[in-house]
C-alpha cells in the first residue's frame, strides 16, 4: 500500500517527478508614480467686473399736439343747413421718454478650478509566479512540504478540520454530538490529542478506488479521519454514513486495544480474518447505533442473510451480534430451533458504554491483555465483565456463528 501524507497539500510534489505548482503574487520591481495627496475645489480668480446700462429717469409724454375731429353727419340732418364743425381734441398718445446711464458691477467669479497637490511614490509592480518551479522549498530534494493548515478547530468538541467545505464541518460536529448524547462517549480527543478530521480528494484522482491512499479511513497514528471528497459528486448522505463508520473506529482505534486492520476495501459480508473481522464489525455496529434507534427492527435471525456464513472471519456476523446485545426487542433461537421474541427487560440487553467498556480493560480482563483478537475473545471478556447475564450472550452468540 502506498503510504501518503495527509498534511502535506500535494504529496506527490517530489521534485524528480512533479514540481510544485503552488502560485505566489511576488513584488518583481517599483516603479514612480505621481499619486494626488489633496484635492480642493477653488475660484479661478476672485472676482468679475460687468459693465450694465440701467435707465434712471423714465417720463410719459403726449406723442404729438390735438387732433381735430368733424362729428358725424345725422341721416336725417336737413340739406340746405350747414354740417356740424370740427371740433379739436387733445392727443391720448403716450410714449414713455427715457433716461440711461451705464453703470459697472462687481460679480463673484463662477468659475471653479481644482487646486491638486501630488507627491512621487514607488508603486509596486505584482507578478504571478511559482514558487519554487523545482518543486522543493529548500536544498533538500524532496517533496513539497507546503503543510495542509488547520480551517477550523473546536475546543470544546475537541476536533479539528483540515476542510473548509461547511457541510462536512456541520455533519461531522452532529455526529460527535450524537456519540455524546446517544451513546454518552465522553470525548473523541485522545488525552491532549483532538480528533482531525480530513475530507481531501483521491492522491491519484479516482474517488472510487479502494486502494488510494486517501481512501476513507481512520488513522490511529495521526487519530485522524479521512474522507474522500469527490468533487463531482457531493454526495453527503454516503459522507455522513462514512463518517459514522470511521468514528466507530475512532473511539476504541486510538486506544490500540484492536487489530490494526490494513488500508483497502473491505465488504461486509466477505471473510477476511476474525481480528479485522471483529474490528470493522464494531464500526459497522457503531454506524446502526449512531443512525437507528435501538427499539427498531431487531436484526435477529430473521433479519439474518441466511447466505453468509456463521463464521467469527465476517464482520458482517459481528455487527449482528453486538447489534442483538444491544437493541432492547430482539429475537433468539431456542433450544430446538424455534424462534422467540426476548422481551424489553431481558437481562442480556446491554447499553452502548457496557458494550463499549469492553474495549477499557479491567483488572477481571487485564490478564488476557489489552488486545481483542476476535469476537470469541470480545465476548469472553463481556461474559467476564457481566457473568450475571453469560447464559444471554451465548444465546445471542449462537443465533449468528455456528
Amino acid at each position: 500500500m502506498e503510504l501518503a501524507n495527509l498534511f502535506w497539500k500535494h504529496p506527490l510534489g517530489d521534485t524528480f517527478k512533479v514540481p510544485c505548482h503552488h502560485f505566489e503574487v511576488a513584488v518583481t520591481d517599483t516603479v514612480p508614480v505621481s499619486v494626488p495627496t489633496s484635492i480642493e475645489v477653488k475660484q479661478q480668480h476672485p472676482h468679475d467686473e460687468l459693465e450694465v446700462t440701467v435707465p434712471v429717469k423714465i417720463e410719459l409724454k403726449q406723442q404729438h399736439g390735438p387732433h381735430s375731429v368733424t362729428p358725424p353727419k345725422p341721416e336725417k340732418w336737413p340739406p340746405m343747413v350747414p354740417g356740424p364743425p370740427e371740433v379739436s381734441v387733445p392727443c391720448v398718445h403716450l410714449a414713455a421718454e427715457a433716461s440711461f446711464a451705464k453703470l459697472t458691477k462687481e460679480i463673484p467669479c463662477m468659475h471653479l478650478t481644482l487646486d491638486v497637490k501630488t507627491e512621487t511614490k514607488n508603486v509596486p509592480i505584482y507578478t504571478v509566479r511559482l514558487q519554487h518551479p523545482e518543486g522543493h522549498d529548500s536544498a533538500l530534494r524532496g517533496p513539497c512540504v507546503h503543510l495542509l493548515l488547520p480551517s477550523m478547530t473546536d475546543p470544546t468538541r475537541r476536533i479539528v478540520f483540515f476542510s473548509d467545505d461547511a457541510n462536512f464541518q456541520r455533519i461531522a460536529s452532529e455526529l460527535v454530538d450524537l456519540l455524546v448524547s446517544r451513546l454518552h462517549v465522553r470525548n473523541v480527543g485522545v488525552g491532549t490529542r483532538p480528533l482531525l478530521f480530513f475530507f481531501r480528494e483521491a492522491l491519484h484522482g479516482n474517488p472510487t478506488d479502494a486502494n488510494d491512499p486517501f481512501w476513507s479511513h481512520y488513522d490511529p497514528a495521526l487519530h485522524a479521519i479521512q474522507i474522500t471528497r469527490n468533487p463531482e459528486k457531493m454526495d453527503y448522505v454516503a459522507v455522513r454514513a462514512t463518517l459514522c463508520h470511521e468514528l466507530g473506529h475512532a473511539i476504541v482505534g486510538q486506544r490500540c486495544v484492536q487489530v490494526a486492520t490494513r488500508l483497502g476495501p473491505h465488504k461486509l459480508k466477505e471473510a477476511r480474518d476474525p481480528g479485522t473481522a471483529m474490528c470493522e464489525g464494531w464500526a459497522d455496529f457503531v454506524e446502526l447505533a449512531l443512525t437507528r434507534s435501538s427499539r427498531e427492527q431487531p436484526a435477529g435471525e430473521s433479519a439474518r442473510d441466511p447466505a453468509v456464513p456463521r463464521t467469527t472471519d465476517i464482520e458482517y456476523n459481528i455487527m449482528m451480534i453486538l447489534w442483538d446485545l444491544y437493541d432492547t426487542a430482539r429475537q433468539f433461537r431456542g433450544p430446538h430451533g424455534s424462534i422467540g421474541l426476548i422481551p424489553d427487560n431481558d437481562p442480556a440487553v446491554f447499553s452502548f458504554e457496557e458494550l463499549f467498556g469492553v474495549f477499557s480493560p479491567s483488572l477481571d480482563t487485564l490478564p488476557a491483555g489489552p488486545v481483542i483478537w476476535s469476537i470469541e475473545d470480545y465476548l469472553r471478556r463481556l461474559k467476564t465483565m457481566h457473568p450475571d447475564r453469560a447464559s444471554a450472550i451465548d444465546a445471542v452468540r449462537a443465533m449468528h456463528l455456528a
